[in-house]
């Protein structure tokens, strides 16, 4: 869906819009008939649209970034860095399972411009937002989502156009795949394992029977493994043999740093497409200083294990180490952690 035309902003009458404002679009007897709001765009666009439709959205008009109320938008980093963001919303919105993407011509504090005669060959008057996006994907129609966005930005900027064009989404985006969804090169199947799918379950509970009453020592996580592996079996049907359990209140489960990582790599080492894993973990959680610079706030978020005292915490890094990077394609992996930060 292509819209060329004004667009503008009421009061917002529901109470969805934290700026007080539902963005528009303007149709030519809107003296009469008045304007459409970007609730009623969502609602008859959006909304009603089934898991597998593909909707691209294209609005060359002012006040537009949010005028389908989407809740994923791309926001660019002080260096230029793009990545996407769920918004703030101040009123929950219905979902669809529908894979929308708007691509609009500026914020919604801002004005889309007109683009003269002779601009990037045009022999007629046009949108600006509407140039550059033709400019940009007849280069090139495999462009990723932040490639074209960045174009976009680039050509306006070029051309001393101040207005700023926006990208959102109904599902979270990888903004890596091409836009357009014809280009995009279909997924290999995931690779065949050459033994039936296996089940493997951890789970931790530490109530740090190590330090005193009141000082650090928790009550209620050792009965959250009781209660998980209850449900294990109980509702997934997990067999005793499939299960890992570490607790600090038998001598032969102690989940020191050692035994956590041990227990991690029993877990996902040998991994194979159609294995099911589960990691529970109940216990304390904690931060320290970020040691490789990978963390925006400066700070890596860690399990705590019951020797930490002497061992040390395990941090985010060690943990995706140790579960995540090795698993192949069409292996599942459910992580539950019941802790703070």
């Amino acid at each position: 869906f292509h819209y060329s035309g004004h667009g503008s902003q009421q009061d917002d009458r529901d109470g969805d819009e934290m700026d007080g404002k539902d963005e528009t679009l303007v149709p030519c007897d809107y003296q009469q008939s008045g304007m459409l709001s970007d609730d009623e765009l969502r609602s008859i666009l959006v909304q009603g649209l089934p898991q597998g439709v593909r909707l691209t959205v294209i609005l060359d008009c002012c006040h537009s970034g949010t005028a389908l109320d989407l809740p994923y938008k791309v926001v660019a980093s002080g260096d230029g860095h793009l990545d996407v963001k769920k918004k703030a919303l101040h009123k929950t919105m219905p979902a669809s399972p529908a894979e929308v993407v708007l691509l609009s011509g500026c914020r919604d504090d801002q004005t889309s411009a007109d683009a003269g005669v002779g601009l990037a060959g045009n022999t007629s008057a046009a949108g600006a937002m509407t140039t550059a996006f033709r400019v940009a994907i007849s280069r090139d129609k495999g462009l990723t989502y932040s490639a074209l966005l960045s174009q976009m930005r680039q050509f306006l900027v070029s051309q001393r156009f101040s207005q700023v064009p926006q990208l959102s989404s109904e599902q979270l985006l990888n903004l890596e795949v091409p836009f357009m969804p014809e280009a995009r090169t279909p997924a290999p199947p995931p690779p065949v394992s050459h033994r039936p799918p296996a089940r493997k379950a951890l789970s931790i509970g530490i109530n740090y029977l190590c330090l005193p009453p009141n000082q650090g020592q928790l009550s209620g996580c050792i009965n959250d493994s009781d209660t998980m592996v209850g449900v294990l079996k109980d509702v997934f049907r997990f067999q005793d043999k499939e299960i890992c359990r570490l607790r600090d209140d038998r001598h032969d489960m102690m989940p020191t740093k050692q035994n956590m990582l041990a227990s991690f790599r029993w877990l996902t080492n040998g991994a194979a497409p159609g294995d099911e894993l589960f990691l529970h973990y109940s216990g304390h959680g904690g931060r320290q200083k970020d040691a490789n610079g990978d963390e925006e706030s400066g700070f890596d978020d860690t399990l705590i294990p019951c020797d930490f005292q002497t061992a040390g915490q395990i941090v985010d890094d060690e943990l995706y180490a140790n579960l995540v990077q090795n698993l192949p394609r069409g292996c599942r992996f459910w992580v539950i952690l019941d802790c703070c930060h």
